[in-house]
């Protein structure tokens, strides 16, 4: 679920229920994690006027997803997978370096990762993506997502990094060689499949040889 720039005008999935429905962007409010969005929402059948609705970003990029899934209630699957990765996150940071911290990523348009986890010297970005199918494969966007995240972070800083992609979904072999391939390029990226009931101790291996990847 990166967080993405939304534009006034622009037709949006947001969420309705367990299903999602199309929205119009008029506006949007505040910085960072208090950031919103609002949308015209408009309920078909319904002869209201459209209601003008707030959201947070990372909610509107979940409906996204879902609406591509085609899968009712998997916006609110990809939302909490994600909250459900940050705490094994915060846990992960802890036992590896006291020191350390995890943050959500920024909902500015050139942020594109969900989650942070900042160590001494290094920062890995972290994205997530669930997919209720069980026979759905990780898409190589996420990967370009992570490589633009990397190198619009080291024109801002001279940190080692690196990118962690974990998904609920199957990694295709040729995805992963695709990550090798931009991680010669000096874009370190991993990628790992993880779901919520694995815990926190099957993602403390994955990080540290994440980070002790960074470029």
């Amino acid at each position: 679920m990166t967080e993405t720039d939304y534009t006034i005008g622009q037709t949006v999935a947001v969420p309705w229920g367990l299903d999602v429905i199309e929205g119009v962007v008029v506006g949007t409010y505040g910085e960072g994690l208090a950031r919103r969005i609002l949308v015209d929402v408009a309920v078909a059948g319904e002869d209201e006027p459209p209601a003008t609705l707030p959201f947070p970003v990372h909610v509107l990029d979940a409906a996204k997803d879902s609406a591509q899934e085609k899968v009712a209630g998997s916006w609110l699957s990809a939302y909490q997978y994600e909250l459900a990765l940050y705490t094994a996150l915060e846990k992960v940071i802890s036992a590896l370096d006291p020191t350390g911290f995890t943050e959500q990523g920024g909902s500015q348009g050139d942020q594109e990762y969900d989650i942070a986890v900042v160590t001494s010297g290094k920062k890995l970005f972290v994205e997530a993506k669930h997919y209720s199918r069980t026979d759905a494969s990780i898409r190589s966007e996420a990967v370009l997502q992570l490589q633009a995240a990397l190198s619009r972070a080291r024109d801002r800083s001279r940190e080692k990094m690196a990118g962690l992609l974990v998904t609920s979904a199957t990694i295709p072999p040729n995805l992963l060689e695709y990550a090798n391939s931009i991680t010669r390029q000096g874009f370190a990226i991993l990628i790992v499949r993880w779901h919520p009931e694995d815990g926190f101790k099957s993602l403390i291996q994955p990080v540290r040889t994440a980070l002790a990847g960074a470029l």
